[in-house]
């Protein structure tokens, strides 16, 4: 009960900080933004069709997720679908998008398990296959934006090593307690080790061909969703410049990292206009272009992931039907 309790109490305080944190971004934030022009809105013909282009090129970058989870599914023995595949990686960006504690993947796990006749551990190893695919092709990404000509301040840099560097020094300190450790006789346990060798099964699948399609799929998707970063600047017609695009979509997605609430609230807008001004962009379009990537990054994803969880995921499809089967007789 005490146990309960305090994880309880642990769990609480985790959330508490999240709030906190996106808070205090958000507000800084938007004092920021009301010290500035007015933001411009996407106008003229060429402006509504980068816009159309950059959903579409969204959509084609959500596929592309989908069938690479699709893929480490059949990796890992589970028998989904390819439409599950596809359909939950919408529904589960809708998730992290609207609740807390990116309970999008959380929902992934539960409503696809029972399809496709696997455990939910599985199906949670082939999450976490995906985000190791995902840091991976980011931090070739990273790399890319160093070795260009883009301005990055040197305190951003400097913030990112700082805190990759922490981590490797908190995972190797916690591991390195030798054997007698109590982090290490609890990895040590039987039911650990099962329930790890099956949360790593999809990872542990990635190698030789399967590797290289998997690696290349993600980058493709990367570069997909670059494209709207880029596209989101020629609707506004701020001149971000290809690797200027790429820039700002690395920094907003390893914001994404940092404990926020849902839609990455705080974090995400603080990268991106961090990202985007260090580019030399005006304060104002800085603005406008922030409230234009919300939109397409959000909001239509947002939408079809709620369609479809109501229509498919949530019993409506059945309610339906069985309603439909029972008015029959009396129609005829």
């Amino acid at each position: 009960m005490a146990t309960a309790q305090a994880a309880i109490r642990r769990a609480g305080r985790s959330r508490a900080l999240r709030l906190v944190a996106s808070v205090t971004l958000l507000a800084g934030v938007a004092w920021w933004a009301s010290q500035q022009q007015a933001p411009q809105l996407p106008h003229g013909r060429a402006g509504f069709l980068a816009l159309g282009i950059a959903v579409l090129l969204y959509g084609v970058a959500t596929l592309g997720r989908g069938e690479r989870w699709r893929r480490l599914l059949a990796g890992a023995g589970a028998q989904s679908s390819t439409a599950d595949a596809y359909q939950l990686t919408t529904v589960g960006y809708m998730g992290n998008n609207i609740l807390p504690a990116r309970a999008g993947e959380a929902m992934r796990v539960f409503l696809l398990a029972p399809r496709a006749r696997t455990s939910r551990t599985n199906v949670l190893g082939t999450i976490v296959a995906e985000r190791t695919l995902d840091v991976a092709v980011l931090a070739v990404l990273f790399g890319v934006v160093l070795a260009t000509s883009v301005k990055i301040p040197f305190a951003v840099e400097g913030a990112l090593l700082v805190a990759i560097v922490a981590l490797g020094l908190i995972a190797a300190t916690a591991l390195a307690g030798g054997s007698r450790s109590p982090l290490r006789r609890w990895i040590n346990r039987p039911s650990v080790v099962r329930v790890v060798e099956e949360v790593t099964l999809a990872t542990r699948s990635i190698r030789g061909a399967q590797a290289a399609r998997l690696i290349v799929l993600s980058l493709l998707v990367w570069i997909a969703e670059a494209g709207v970063y880029l596209l989101a600047s020629d609707a506004l017609g701020t001149g971000l410049s290809a690797p200027e695009a790429l820039a700002v979509m690395v920094f907003a997605n390893a914001a994404a990292l940092i404990p926020a609430a849902p839609g990455y609230l705080g974090t995400f807008d603080a990268a991106v206009i961090l990202a985007v001004h260090a580019s030399g962009a005006s304060h104002g379009d800085s603005v406008g272009y922030l409230i234009l990537l919300r939109f397409l990054l959000f909001i239509p994803i947002t939408v079809a992931g709620l369609a479809i969880y109501m229509w498919k995921y949530s019993g409506w499809q059945r309610l339906h039907r069985r309603t439909a089967v029972r008015t029959e007789p009396s129609e005829a």
